[in-house]
């Protein structure tokens, strides 16, 4: 049976996908480069990405499906091949670096005893778990998690409104401030445009004519919650301490206290910002194991558990410290993650082109 999500479905797995991992990574580095200006960016975010996916769905509403599971599809197969092969690439690279991150944010500030081959290898049994259900759970798990975080964050300034010094957002955006700013967006944007794993799930969203809207509408709500977070941060802990802090995300909502008895509210933001990590990485997950029955043309779970140990090994062989992941995520993925994307969009274009002429040629 063709598995089938609505278009909040792929609203919101957009503004997950984004949001999830990079605010528990990044903050810290936008800040450093822009400091008080660091709100300003994800506006400049949200130009460039609806610039991008308008580019990309040039000529989508004039074919009658594009489903890389089904027989239908028309397009070249060479073209669907290279697309598995780049989004194999992409996307082991994505989640190899998420894995790591939660694990390193988990030992640091959640469990500071526990080993951390346990909670890769346990993490990944939750993640193979998920990704074995399918789809539409991890779509259905998504729906329930990010919206709920995002209600938890819309009222952020709310349970904030006592520590907030607005003094801490000047001087704004002043003329020196430009280089900066284009200096974070560029850095940004590579973990903005890891919205391009959408194109492997577009023949399953109905109806089809709305994909775009949606995906636009996700990445509005990525820069709201984005925004929020950045902004609160700045006003609460100032740009100064908070580019010499390791998860200023997490530090924030430690400053959440209501009265003298409620004061922990933490776990209870942890308690669904963990599960939206998981997930992003479980539809990271899932679009590899997609990729490669793309690649070689089968319908099979057979690669998943061989995949898992893969990750899993990789996660701790290839970032010897913190430093070394923290040097990936901002120098390396920066510049090697939009390569990956403009290719990944080329090719989508190429196969939406090709679909359209095999279409128009058999009509």
């Amino acid at each position: 049976m063709k598995t089938r999500i609505s278009n909040l479905q792929l609203t919101l797995l957009t503004a997950n996908f984004i949001t999830a991992s990079t605010l528990l990574v990044m903050p810290q580095a936008y800040l450093d480069l822009s400091l008080q200006n660091t709100w300003f960016v994800p506006f400049l975010w949200f130009l460039l990405t609806t610039l991008l996916i308008t580019t990309a769905f040039v000529g989508w509403n004039k074919i009658e499906t594009l489903d890389f599971q089904s027989d239908e599809t028309r397009s070249s197969r060479t073209g669907q091949k290279l697309l598995a092969i780049l989004m194999i690439l992409f996307l082991m690279f994505i989640l190899i670096r998420d894995l790591r991150a939660f694990t390193d944010f988990t030992g640091t500030a959640l469990l500071e005893l526990t080993p951390q081959p346990v909670i890769i290898f346990t993490s990944l049994i939750c993640l193979l778990y998920l990704v074995w259900l399918g789809f539409e759970v991890i779509a259905r798990f998504n729906d329930i998690y990010f919206s709920l975080l995002f209600i938890i964050i819309l009222f952020l300034p709310l349970l904030l409104l006592n520590e907030i010094d607005m003094a801490k957002l000047l001087p704004p955006l002043q003329i020196n401030a430009v280089p900066s700013i284009l200096q974070t967006t560029f850095v940004g944007l590579a973990w903005v445009g890891e919205l391009v794993i959408i194109f492997l799930f577009v023949g399953n969203v109905q109806p089809k004519s709305d994909v775009r809207r949606s995906v636009i509408w996700g990445v509005g709500l990525a820069v709201i919650f984005i925004f929020i977070l950045l902004g609160s941060i700045i006003s609460v802990l100032g740009s100064t301490l908070a580019r010499y802090t390791v998860y200023p995300s997490y530090i924030l909502v430690r400053q959440i206290n209501i009265t003298d008895f409620l004061d922990r509210l933490d776990l209870l933001v942890v308690s669904f910002w963990i599960p939206a990590i998981f997930s992003k990485m479980a539809l990271t997950f899932y679009g590899i194991h997609r990729s490669f029955n793309m690649l070689f043309g089968t319908d099979t779970k057979i690669f998943l558990v061989p995949l898992a140990l893969i990750i899993g090994f990789l996660s701790m062989m290839m970032f010897g410290n913190n430093i070394s992941h923290f040097y990936f995520s901002i120098y390396v993925w920066s510049t090697l993650g939009l390569l990956l994307e403009i290719l990944i969009v080329a090719v989508f274009m190429w196969i939406v082109r090709k679909e359209r002429l095999a279409q128009s040629r058999d009509g």
